[in-house]
């Protein structure tokens, strides 16, 4: 059940399931209605966080605005439910010409980050966008965190099980993962290592998740979640991190 990867007219990979393999996906009565409800959850969630959380969209809209030329927003290309292909939102942390300096792995120390994208990646709050995505149906609040094309195209038959729910903003795996760039930056090679290291154990938990999914453990790591931003955006940078934060702006 692999995905087929083509390329855009703008060059860039997309991954899409094509005959019947678009249709094997479970349809149990008690998994469509658990379904609805975490549609209905996202819908009802998604639009209160973006009313309430609409300050704090403007103050880091400007800040990105104010530390380097070009759109606010960055729009990734990833890899949706059934292998449908949605544009990411986010804010954008990097300089404006960043595909053309470095591949897609962002490190801790890359200096095609901003300072403030630093500090926005560092609390996580460069995503809060993906509430858009959330309330446009391509995401969840809570699920398998997308892949690019790339890297879904290196999934075995059972990996593919990840596609088969909506890719979220948190879960178990961000989470864990929430130093992901800080382990890159200590890589000699961070491509190697996120292809042949985090990649792997990340599906693992990432199917784990689709295998064990609750209501009650997705509000368990929406409210983990929201701790963990909160904690960093008080914090702010670490010490180890401050040093690196004059690349790229």
């Amino acid at each position: 059940m692999k995905p087929r990867v083509t390329a855009s007219l703008d060059g860039t990979a997309h991954a899409a399931w094509h005959g019947a393999d678009a249709d094997r996906v479970t349809t149990s009565a008690p998994l469509m209605r658990g379904n609805a409800a975490k549609r209905a959850c996202d819908v009802g969630a998604s639009l209160v966080g973006l009313v309430v959380l609409s300050p704090v969209f403007l103050v880091c809209a400007v800040l990105a605005k104010a530390q380097s030329r070009g759109s606010v927003f960055f729009l990734g290309y990833r890899v949706g439910r059934h292998g449908k292909p949605f544009r990411l939102v986010k804010f954008r942390t990097m300089v404006v010409d960043a595909p053309q300096l470095g591949t897609a792995i962002t490190t801790a120390d890359d200096p095609r980050v901003t300072r403030v994208g630093r500090m926005l990646r560092r609390s996580k709050l460069d995503e809060l966008p993906n509430l858009v995505n959330v309330l446009a149906g391509s995401m969840s609040l809570v699920g398998p965190r997308p892949e690019s094309a790339d890297h879904v195209a290196l999934y075995s038959d059972d990996d593919q099980r990840v596609l088969t729910v909506r890719p979220g903003m948190t879960g178990p795996t961000q989470i864990r993962f929430a130093d992901e760039e800080q382990m890159l930056a200590a890589q000699d090679d961070p491509d190697a290592y996120y292809t042949s290291v985090l990649l792997p154990t990340k599906i693992a938990s990432d199917l784990n998740y689709v295998d064990t999914r609750t209501f009650w453990r997705d509000i368990g790591y929406i409210t983990a979640t929201a701790s963990l931003v909160l904690r960093r955006a008080v914090r702010g940078p670490r010490k180890s991190e401050e040093t690196h934060t004059d690349g790229g702006s």
